[in-house]
């Protein structure tokens, strides 16, 4: 999800609302204080996933196909 988003925060046809969104949940992704504390796995993802989720229902009709082909093939550099 979060490079999803991320790769979706770069494209130029995303309105500037939409990158804002992008940007706070981010944010929110890698501050390290947050409501429930990640070392409290698995408990400690389910906040960030939620905001994350949220983002991203809320910019889909932003997302293309070729974000999510760019977030797969960034995926797939890393790990394959």
């Amino acid at each position: 999800m979060a490079l999803t988003l991320y790769f979706a925060m770069k494209d130029p046809e995303v309105p500037v609302w939409a990158k804002s969104v992008i940007v706070g949940a981010l944010g929110y992704f890698i501050f390290p204080i947050d409501v429930i504390p990640d070392v409290m796995v698995p408990i400690g993802y389910t906040d960030d996933v939620g905001v994350m989720a949220a983002a991203l229902t809320m910019v889909a009709v932003h997302v293309t196909a070729e974000t999510k082909a760019m977030a797969a093939a960034k995926l797939a550099e890393w790990f394959d």
